[in-house]
């Protein structure tokens, strides 16, 4: 028996993950077919059948199941090996695993990616994007983008540029229902709800004499993100409690305005949360040396609106 190619037990492995030779080859950006005759040919190169294929479902054969996990270390210590190797060299490559927050992602993070990426062509970029506090560790995850502190102490947080929230209306809004001159005023006007937040019926800033207060809101528009309220907001609907990243171009252009500019959030932090610093993988480094060349202190484009 001649030794299995360790691309073939790579395919194996992506196909049994994904239950179908059409998923896998998706996956591996090659063809259905060209998966189907490496399967062939590691199955040939073992002389065992390693998958049950019928016309809708796939299953391990017994001789399958043995080789899976032999096959998953042996691609997983080539792996291994390889990143090593570009670790002694410098050489950023690999995958890079991220977690990220939606919002930030869909109208800020995601469009410097692709100037990462030019930048590093033997990078493979995996983005996971959620707003919950995630479990880093378990996870696997290389590094995290939040807006906010971290629940785990372990880790390292780098702090990079401001966040504040504030109140911004379209102006034909205003134009139509006047400003809010108090936030007092905010229970007579039409406000945008984000029903992600922990209470959806109250905003809180801090007021323009250095009081925290909650304010009760109401509206006939509520949704669990940006992307849904963004548009309400520009057709002049209604008041939002925005993020400055997200607000930061339509204040630019004029598509909104500040009301009550003296009553801002308490500002938070974007912060890259990471492992170990004294033993950072060349591929988190050029991650965290980008970020802060876009988002450091002082260089984020939304400051200053």
């Amino acid at each position: 028996m001649s030794l299995p190619d360790l691309n073939l037990l790579r395919i194996f492995t992506e196909v049994v993950e994904a239950g179908s030779f059409t998923r896998a080859a998706e996956r591996l950006h090659i063809s259905k077919g060209a998966v189907s005759r490496q399967v062939t040919a590691l199955e040939e190169a073992l002389g065992a059948r390693l998958l049950n294929r019928t016309t809708r479902t796939l299953s391990l054969t017994r001789e399958g199941a043995a080789v899976l996990d032999h096959a998953k270390r042996a691609v997983d210590e080539a792996c291994f090996a390889a990143a090593a190797a570009s670790e002694l060299s410098g050489k950023v490559a690999g995958v890079l695993k991220v977690s990220a927050p939606i919002s930030f992602t869909q109208y800020e993070f995601g469009a410097a990616l692709p100037e990462f990426m030019e930048r590093y062509p033997d990078l493979t970029v995996e983005i996971d994007l959620a707003d919950h506090m995630i479990d880093f560790v378990a996870g696997g995850y290389d590094v995290g983008v939040r807006i906010s502190g971290m629940a785990d102490s372990s880790l390292i947080a780098r702090q990079l540029a401001p966040v504040r929230r504030f109140i911004c209306a379209a102006p034909s809004y205003i134009e139509k229902f006047g400003k809010p001159r108090t936030l007092d005023d905010l229970s007579h006007h039409a406000c945008i709800i984000n029903s992600q937040l922990p209470d959806r019926s109250y905003w809180t800033l801090r007021n323009g004499r250095g009081q925290v207060v909650s304010v009760p809101v109401s509206g006939r528009f509520i949704a669990n993100t940006s992307v849904a309220i963004q548009p309400v907001v520009l057709a002049g609907l209604g008041l939002q409690h925005v993020p400055d990243f997200i607000a930061y171009r339509h204040l630019k252009s004029g598509a909104l305005v500040r009301v009550l500019e003296d009553e801002v959030d308490d500002e938070v932090r974007l912060h890259l949360i990471y492992a170990d610093r004294r033993h950072m993988p060349s591929k988190v480094r050029a991650f965290v040396d980008f970020m802060v060349e876009k988002y450091g202190e002082g260089r984020a484009p939304w400051l200053g609106v």
